[in-house]
């Protein structure tokens, strides 16, 4: 009896040793590496992509506090205001008109004219404020795009006054939509 219990315990560990078994073994645990690897790499691309926005926010944070001591931007929020409530006061009166447009198919000429006008003194005004400031970057992109706009607007105006002179009411709707949509360019 002792005889078939020892023989019974080695056969059970040669199959527990058995190649199948050590195989299997292997698989599982090369698979659980490659998971492993897997995730490992997936965290490493995280870790990197958190370093780099903690690199950008502090170089935010470092623009930030070098343009808070630059008086320039509140010059500039000045002109900028002034600016922008000088544009849509007359955007405004342009808007009637296009009302008045819609309703009677008749536009004042003199009115968009007068427009046109008061549009470039206010143009000027800005141009000529905002030279006398030393614009850093973001500034500069912001005054950048003001200027597309300016020049989109006056192009659109006076191809409206065109229009109006030719009494093209086709072309006046037409130029009073693109007015409309020029707000893409801020």
């Amino acid at each position: 009896m002792k005889k078939s219990l020892y023989i019974g315990a080695i056969s059970l560990c040669l199959v527990a040793c058995s190649p199948e078994n050590l195989n299997e073994k292997y698989e599982e645990k090369s698979n659980r590496v490659k998971q492993l690897e897997e995730k490992l790499h997936s965290v490493e691309v995280e870790n990197q992509k958190l370093k780099d926005d903690f690199k950008n926010i502090e170089e935010e944070i470092s623009r930030i506090s070098r343009d808070k001591k630059d008086t320039n931007i509140s010059k500039y929020q000045n002109v900028v205001r002034v600016y922008a409530n000088g544009v849509k006061k007359e955007l405004d009166v342009l808007s009637i008109e296009a009302e008045n447009f819609k309703e009677e198919e008749d536009i004042d000429g003199r009115t968009v004219s007068n427009i046109e006008s008061n549009l470039k003194e206010i143009i000027n005004t800005y141009n000529s404020d905002v030279d006398e400031l030393k614009l850093q970057d973001m500034l500069s992109r912001q005054h950048n795009k003001i200027e597309v706009f300016n020049s989109n607007l006056l192009k659109e105006i006076n191809t409206l006054n065109d229009a109006i002179g030719k009494d093209d009411k086709k072309n006046i709707e037409k130029q009073l939509n693109k007015i409309k949509d020029l707000n893409k360019y801020l």
